[in-house]
């Protein structure tokens, strides 16, 4: 990921820095369904993505005027997608009002679409984190990792297609909690990496 913003907001010509990047989207997405799936306090857990997101997409405004809003923002709409499908699992409400969701998810991103706002890696990102936490064992989520990165690849296009590599990292994961609670240092580590290559280009 680092790499990858790197590429886009210092050197933009440099299409192996975007590659590397590819890697990322799919391990996120990937997590953040576990994540999901284990999280104790659901609406603490979309909060703190969105509020992350939030931050961050005033940055992107601020410096590039940009209207395209960042992952972390796309990742809240599938953090609030998965929990309907969680709910879906736990048969506690019918699948027709998951498919309802995604259904006017898909919509509203093609009506804002009119005004020159989009989400990053658009409705296909948003729905991988969805089409994994779907599963009940490793070996279905890891199938239906390997169909949503394809589908997205397909739809994007182009380097998208390297993201696949993001499999083998995904096909290693022991499903096991790390032995170091430090993901408050990740999620700072988002908005402050943003913050400082802007830095850098302004310097620059």
């Amino acid at each position: 990921m680092l790499i990858d913003h790197i590429g886009v907001i210092l050197f933009p010509q440099n299409a192996i820095l975007k590659i590397i990047g590819r890697i990322s989207m799919p391990i996120y997405a990937y997590l953040i369904s576990e994540g999901c799936l284990y999280t104790q306090n659901k609406l603490r857990r979309f909060l703190q993505i969105f509020a992350l997101g939030a931050g961050c997409q005033i940055v992107y405004f601020v410096v590039e005027k940009d209207f395209q809003l960042n992952i972390l923002l796309s990742f809240s709409v599938s953090i609030l997608l998965c929990y309907l499908a969680l709910l879906v699992k736990k048969q506690k409400i019918n699948v027709v009002y998951l498919i309802f969701a995604l259904i006017a998810v898909y919509h509203i991103l093609e009506f804002l679409k009119d005004y020159k706002i989009s989400f990053d890696y658009g409705f296909y990102g948003i729905l991988l984190p969805v089409l994994i936490i779907l599963p009940n064992n490793y070996y279905e989520k890891f199938i239906t990792a390997i169909l949503g990165v394809a589908l997205l690849s397909f739809k994007i296009g182009g380097i998208q297609w390297w993201s696949l590599m993001a499999l083998i990292p995904i096909a290693l994961y022991n499903g096991q909690k790390g032995k170091h609670n430090i993901k408050y240092v990740f999620y700072a580590f988002y908005p402050i990496h943003i913050v400082v290559i802007y830095l850098i280009k302004l310097v620059l």
